[in-house]
C-alpha cells in the first residue's frame, strides 16, 4: 500500500524534526486478538470476557482472548476438544466474520497512512511502516501515540514495536503485547534526542527476553536443532557465528540472524516494483459430504464468481486458472483432483471463469466419491492495461469485451450497493446448501451490510 505522504496530517508533525537520518527504522503495527477485538467493538459486554473464534466450517480455534489463553486452548485446536472447557467457563463462540475483519483491517490501514508514506500490509493484523525518512525523535512516544489514535480512531487496541530492522520491531511489538504498562508502544530504535547509547543495553535485554521459537521467521524445525545445541533466548541465536548459520539455516536465517543484531536486511514491501500478485485462490471445506456434480459445479460457480470479483478489484485479468476437488477416502485418508484450464484470453469477466472452471471439474469429477472441499485457483495475473483480444477470435470481440465490462461493473455496483450475493448467477444457485461451510455462529456484518448496521435505541 502506497500513500501520499501530503496524508500525513498537521498534528502528526509534532513527531517531526528537522534531523536527517541515515538508518532505517520500521515500525510494525499489530492488531491485538484481532479477530476478537472486532467481534468485541461492536459487542462492548464481551470485554473481559471469554471469547474465540473459530475457523471455517467452525473446525478449529483460530482467535482467542487473554481469558481463552489462559484456560490453556491452543492457536489450531480443534473446537470439539474444548466445547466443554469453553462452556464450563461461559465462553462466547463466534464464527469466523471474514468481511467484517477484512473491513477493519482497512480502516487500520487508513489510520495508520497518516503516519507514514509507505505501507506494507504483512497480513490482515499486521502492518509495517518504515518511519526513518520522517525524523521522529522520541519513537517510544510516537508508537504510544499511534496505539492510541487506532484505538481512538477504529476500538481496535493494537501493538507498535519500533527497531532498526523488522525482525527488531517484531521482538519490540511482543514485548509490548507481554507488558502492558508500556502503554501499547515500545522503541528498540536509537532515538534521535533521548535516549543515545542506552539503545545497545536495551536490545540485548530484549534479546534475552525472548525465547528463540518466538523469534520471526525461525520455524519449529530450526526451533528444536537450536535447543538440541543448549540455545534458549533470541540473544543466544544472535551470537552464533554467520558460517555456522549459512550452513545450517540457510541464507534466509543470515538474514534474521543480521536482523536480530540491528542491521536491517528485510526491505519494506509495499508492491511498488511489482503491483500485481501472481496467483488468486478461492476454496472452502463444505459443511456435508458433497456427492452430486451439480452440487459441486455450484460451490465451483460461487468461488469463480468470487475470485474474478477480486480479479476486478485489484484491477486484474487471469490466463490460466485450475479447479481442485478433494474426496475423503477410508482410513482418513484423502484423494485430491486437480485440472488446470486456460482462458482464451486474459479475462476477469465471471462467466469466462465459471464456463471453463466447469469443464475442469467435469473432466476429474467421479460419481462414487464424497467431496469434501473444493477451489478455483486463477494466475497468470496481468493488469487491465494489458487486455489484448485473439487473434482467432469473433470480428466482433472488442465490441463484446466493452459489453463484458460494462456488465461486470453494473454488477459490482449492485453488490456493493445492496449487498454480496443480492445478484448472482444462475450457476451459482441450487436447492441444496451442503455445500456451504458451517458457520452457525456468525455475528452480524456490522460495517459492511445496510440491514445490519447497529441501531441506536435513545431512551
Amino acid at each position: 500500500m502506497t500513500v501520499s505522504a501530503s496524508t500525513i496530517t498537521p498534528i502528526d508533525q509534532q513527531w517531526v524534526s528537522s534531523v536527517g537520518s541515515d538508518s532505517r527504522v520500521f515500525a510494525l503495527i499489530d492488531c491485538n486478538n484481532f479477530f476478537v477485538s472486532c467481534e468485541r467493538l461492536f459487542q462492548p459486554w464481551l470485554n473481559d470476557v471469554p471469547v474465540a473464534v473459530l475457523s471455517n466450517n467452525d473446525a478449529c480455534v483460530v482467535a482467542r482472548s487473554n481469558e481463552v489463553k489462559a484456560l490453556g486452548i491452543k492457536m489450531g485446536e480443534p473446537y470439539f476438544k474444548n466445547e466443554k472447557l469453553l462452556n464450563a467457563h461461559n465462553a462466547k463462540v463466534f464464527s469466523a466474520n471474514f468481511p467484517l475483519y477484512g473491513d477493519i483491517a482497512e480502516r487500520v490501514s487508513a489510520t495508520l497512512a497518516r503516519y507514514a508514506p509507505n505501507i506494507e500490509v504483512y497480513s490482515i493484523d499486521e502492518a509495517f511502516l518504515q518511519i526513518d525518512s520522517l525524523n521522529i525523535r522520541d519513537f517510544n512516544a510516537w508508537a504510544k501515540h499511534v496505539a492510541a489514535e487506532v484505538a481512538k480512531d477504529v476500538g481496535i487496541p493494537v501493538s507498535v514495536g519500533v527497531g532498526p530492522s523488522k525482525t527488531l520491531a517484531k521482538v519490540a511489538v511482543e514485548r509490548v503485547k507481554k507488558n502492558p504498562e508500556l502503554l501499547g508502544g515500545y522503541s528498540l530504535a536509537e532515538d534521535r534526542v533521548l535516549r543515545g547509547k542506552k539503545l545497545a543495553a536495551e536490545q540485548e535485554d530484549a534479546l534475552r527476553w525472548l525465547p528463540l521459537e518466538d523469534i520471526w521467521g525461525v520455524g519449529r524445525r530450526y526451533s528444536a536443532r537450536l535447543h538440541r545445541l543448549g540455545l534458549r533466548s533470541a540473544y543466544d541465536v544472535s551470537q552464533l557465528s554467520d558460517e555456522w548459520v549459512l550452513n545450517n539455516m540457510t541464507i534466509r536465517g543470515l538474514r534474521t540472524i543480521r536482523e536480530l543484531r540491528g542491521e536491517s536486511c528485510i526491505p519494506l514491501d509495499t508492491f511498488e516494483d511489482d503491483n500485481q500478485q501472481k496467483t488468486l485462490s478461492v476454496t472452502r471445506m463444505f459443511g456435508h459430504k458433497v456427492v452430486s456434480l451439480a452440487e459441486l459445479e455450484a460451490a465451483v460457480a460461487s468461488f469463480s464468481a468470487r475470485a474474478a470479483s477480486r480479479l476486478r478489484r485489484k484491477e486484474q485479468l487471469a490466463w490460466q486458472g485450475s479447479v481442485f476437488i478433494r474426496a475423503e477416502m477410508p482410513e482418513r485418508r484423502h484423494k485430491f483432483m486437480y485440472k488446470g484450464f486456460q482462458l482464451a484470453t486474459p479475462s476477469s469477466f465471471t462467466s469466462d471463469v465459471i464456463k471453463a472452471a466447469h469443464k475442469a471439474l467435469r473432466d476429474v469429477y467421479d460419481p462414487d466419491l464424497r467431496y469434501r472441499k473444493a477451489g478455483v485457483i486463477l494466475n497468470s495475473l496481468v493488469g487491465e492495461d494489458e487486455q489484448q483480444l485473439s487473434l482467432f477470435g469473433e470480428e466482433n470481440q472488442a465490441e463484446r469485451m466493452q459489453e463484458e465490462i460494462a456488465l461486470m461493473k453494473a454488477m459490482d455496483d449492485i453488490s456493493l450497493r445492496y449487498g454480496k450475493k443480492s445478484i448472482t448467477y444462475a450457476a451459482e444457485i441450487y436447492a441444496s446448501k451442503r455445500w456451504k461451510s458451517k458457520q452457525n455462529r456468525m455475528s452480524p456484518a456490522y460495517t459492511i451490510r445496510w440491514n445490519q448496521i447497529p441501531r441506536v435505541k435513545i431512551a
